[in-house]
């Protein structure tokens, strides 16, 4: 007898998330059977943190297995994967605002395995807190094994990324030589219960290098900063107000925000900290880069996929054309066939950055 494909249609919010997602769940380290058996279970909205946090837990199980068998490497391979997966479920959940409680519940569970995963992976690890404004923003400082006071980069990330997805992002320029300081800003991750989104990212980014300056294992006068997707507009931002940073990247950022009050869905409602979606957009719509990019003084790469359905590449390049206008030294990439953050060309766009910022922060090409 032949087995029958359920043919329960899935909504429109599922197909959508699913199709933006695919790429990157893969890019940063989801495997690419656990993806489609996940999403091969969610029909409605409601499926989506569910059970997407049910193959959170099969990866925590597996963890716990492995630490009473003494294998640490496995434990923390397995809690990298639970984590990955909790955040994805709790990922711009079109829920987030009527099931509040699921969100937060998946949220702290993607905060605490990844944590464990990343203690038994990379013994420099450290938990940092940073002071801002009256409160501290959390963040994941990594170093390269064996270096001497190495440059840093900010991993800056977007509206719906937090330090939890950049195990592998950070793996990119500590295997060439670099630390990495992955926070949560206003309006991200731990710190979006703290505080709201901000436009002006810039006081964010000065309170981390002053946090950096204050340690004597790595280099303050060394520090690069990279943002994808919105941060791929805060990295600038930075860089334009915080003359302490060398190097700069924007992957797929907006050189300004135009939404409106329809595009404004739950999510952006719930870290921008509105009661209405209208305010929701009239706050995003704050962003805009306009007669403050040319204040950069360091180097600046630009890179978007011409493909992109969230951040339309043309948005991209004004970044790189406000720039060279204003006389800043930058460097334009666009690769016809990338999507959002270039997700599906991974293996293009990170050797690239990576060797990149290795060379204007290290002083040498890497690896020569």
């Amino acid at each position: 007898m032949a087995t029958q494909l359920n043919e329960t249609p899935k909504d429109k919010w599922v197909n959508n998330e699913s199709i933006l997602g695919r790429a990157r769940f893969i890019a940063q380290g989801t495997d690419a059977n656990d993806v489609e058996q996940t999403l091969g279970r969610i029909y409605r909205s409601e499926d989506w943190c569910r059970e997407w946090s049910v193959t959170g837990k099969m990866h925590e199980e597996l963890a716990i297995e492995a630490e009473k068998s003494g294998r640490t490497i496995s434990a923390g391979e397995a809690y990298i994967m639970a984590a990955l997966a909790y955040h994805w479920g709790k990922m711009r959940w079109q829920l987030v605002l009527k099931d509040e409680a699921q969100y937060q519940q998946a949220h702290q569970k993607s905060i605490e395995t990844f944590w464990k995963g990343l203690q038994y992976l990379d013994s420099t690890a450290e938990r940092v807190e940073i002071p801002y404004e009256g409160i501290t923003i959390p963040a994941h400082l990594r170093k390269p094994q064996g270096a001497s006071r190495p440059p840093v980069v900010l991993l800056l990330p977007g509206s719906d990324s937090v330090k939890e997805e950049f195990y592998r992002w950070s793996e990119v320029f500590l295997n060439r030589g670099m630390a990495t300081l992955a926070p949560d800003g206003p309006g991200q991750g731990e710190t979006r219960n703290k505080m709201s989104v901000r436009y002006d990212y810039e006081g964010a980014g000065s309170a981390m290098i002053d946090f950096l300056e204050q340690r004597s294992d790595v280099n303050p006068s060394a520090i690069g900063v990279t943002g994808v997707s919105m941060g791929g507009y805060y990295a600038p931002r930075v860089a334009a107000f915080e003359h302490r940073v060398k190097a700069a990247v924007s992957i797929s950022g907006a050189f300004k925000t135009q939404m409106s009050a329809e595009q404004a869905g739950e999510w952006i409602q719930f870290t921008h900290w509105a009661k209405t979606p209208a305010e929701a957009a009239k706050i995003a719509n704050r962003r805009t880069l306009k007669g403050v990019i040319g204040n950069m003084r360091c180097p600046y790469l630009v890179i978007n996929g011409k493909l992109d359905a969230q951040t339309a590449y043309t948005n991209t390049e004004e970044l790189a054309l406000e720039a060279k206008a204003a006389g800043v030294d930058v460097s334009y990439i666009l690769y016809e066939e990338g999507t959002h953050v270039c997700f599906n060309i991974p293996y293009k766009y990170r050797p690239l950055v990576g060797d990149w910022m290795g060379e204007r922060l290290l002083g040498s090409k890497v690896n020569a």
